[in-house]
């Protein structure tokens, strides 16, 4: 994907409330990623469809830019079509009739579409199921009775820890570090790794995309630049869900790990900072942990 024709993703999901007015406020992540994606086009006014895809379950909403490719790629039914404009605190009003056919109360939920192409609002309930069924279809059984280190064995044993992709990238992600993982949640990246990112991406040397990872119950986070987050959203869009991730920018060589996914994947003490097995992306790991699974690999 050339940089020239990219559109940034939406990414990230966040519980809302309508306020007073039945106006929903979007969050600044996402109105970053608008700001960027329609620098052509000033005018902030969003387009709000349900029913798109053929799930009714969910209001979309699309930006110019993501509504003209929209166009571009399918018959669109404008009798479905309501166009906002935001104000000035990127505010727009839900409109009733959309409001009444989810019957959304003030509780709700703004998700990114799966490929990142636009925002979704749900209720609160609908999202947590269809965002469940997407994890049963991608999440191998989970035995719980079985121990981290149990897992690792089982993953080690079913040879997938080093399945490497069939196009590795241009630039590859090499070697890794180990370092204190500080109180402020802030993972340092190693210098090779951080020259490397420059390298990749020249017009976003500082974009980094956060989220979590996990193989048999083995948790850790991952950190995607601009170039591995397209390559990995295009390449399996069945699997892939914009929604679970966060945009960062990283700070000289540091990247702030959200508090969720830190505690998932036990991020304490000393962290371990290593490519991936396909070398597109960055994978943090506690470095017990890593140490334990390195170890299995070799004696297996």
């Amino acid at each position: 994907m050339s940089e020239e024709k990219r559109l940034e993703p939406f990414v990230g999901s966040f519980q809302h409330l309508l306020d007073d007015k039945e106006r929903l406020c979007l969050p600044a992540d996402y109105i970053d990623a608008l700001n960027e994606r329609n620098r052509s086009d000033p005018r902030k006014v969003v387009y709000l469809m349900k029913g798109n895809g053929g799930d009714f379950r969910h209001v979309s909403i699309y930006d110019k830019a993501g509504f003209d490719l929209l166009r571009a790629k399918q018959p669109v039914d404008f009798s479905n079509v309501f166009d906002q404009r935001l104000d000035a605190q990127h505010r727009f009003t839900l409109p009733e009739r959309l409001k009444s056919t989810l019957c959304l109360d003030k509780s709700i939920i703004l998700g990114a579409a799966p490929n990142g192409s636009h925002v979704r609002i749900w209720r609160p309930m609908e999202y947590i199921e269809w965002n469940w069924t997407r994890e049963q279809a991608r999440t191998p059984p989970e035995n719980p009775e079985l121990s981290v280190l149990d897992r690792i064995d089982e993953l080690v044993n079913a040879n997938k820890p080093y399945v490497a992709n069939s196009t590795p990238p241009d630039i590859p992600f090499v070697r890794g570090a180990v370092h204190d993982f500080s109180e402020k949640r802030r993972v340092v990246i190693p210098a090779s790794q951080r020259q490397i990112i420059k390298d990749r991406n020249p017009s976003h040397a500082d974009r980094v995309y956060v989220g979590g990872g996990q193989e048999f119950g083995v948790n850790y986070v991952t950190i995607h630049d601009v170039v591995g987050f397209d390559r990995a959203r295009t390449r399996a869009p069945g699997l892939f869900n914009c929604a679970e991730y966060t945009r960062r920018d990283l700070d000289e060589n540091r990247v702030v790990v959200p508090d969720d996914l830190a505690k998932q994947a036990q991020l304490n003490g000393e962290v371990a900072v290593i490519a991936s097995p396909d070398s597109d992306y960055l994978q943090v790991w506690n470095a017990r942990l890593r140490k334990l699974w390195d170890e299995r690999v070799t004696r297996a």
